[in-house]
């Protein structure tokens, strides 16, 4: 299992770009806010629910949304069986020194040294990344190991996400 974690440190209001091939038209030019489940029409996009709030667009078919934004994450993927996108508002993360009971304690002030640092998480080097005007970094990573815990044995808890609108 491979992801890429963009890690943004400011606060702001901003744009991102997303994934695909286009369609040109009106109704892309006029951006929507994200549906709660389901499929993702080709367009722009928008979000307010994250810091920095963020827009992108959609091109090409079979992108779909599986979390929606009120609870802190938005999930998306292509087709049913594709790798998947999100975007995490975190609450609490999991100790990565407790795998098996997910143990959730207070996010770390530095994300990236904690990700980095995961014991189950093989990251690479760090590059510059800005959305929308704010600056960050990005960076790839692998599940190196997963330990059998109350998320299952094929998951890697890393981050406690609320149902409640924080």
């Amino acid at each position: 299992m491979a992801f890429v974690v963009l890690a943004i440190s400011a606060c702001g209001r901003g744009d991102s770009g997303a994934a695909g091939g286009g369609e040109a038209g009106e109704e892309q030019a006029k951006a929507r806010t994200v549906p709660e489940y389901g499929d993702l029409r080709p367009g722009k996009y928008t979000t307010d629910e994250f810091e920095p709030a963020f827009s992108f667009e959609v091109v090409g078919q079979g992108w779909v949304v599986g979390g929606y934004e009120e609870r802190g994450i938005l999930d998306m993927r292509q087709g049913s069986g594709g790798p998947v996108l999100s975007f995490v508002n975190e609450q609490k993360v999991f100790d990565p020194s407790q795998p098996r009971d997910l143990v959730s304690v207070s996010v770390p002030e530095d994300m990236v040294a904690w990700l980095q640092q995961h014991p189950y998480l093989q990251t690479y080097e760090p590059q510059p990344a800005t959305v929308g005007g704010v600056e960050g970094v990005q960076f790839d990573a692998m599940v190196a190991d997963v330990p059998a815990s109350e998320c299952g044995e094929t998951c890697l808890g890393l981050f406690e996400v609320s149902l409640e609108v924080p």
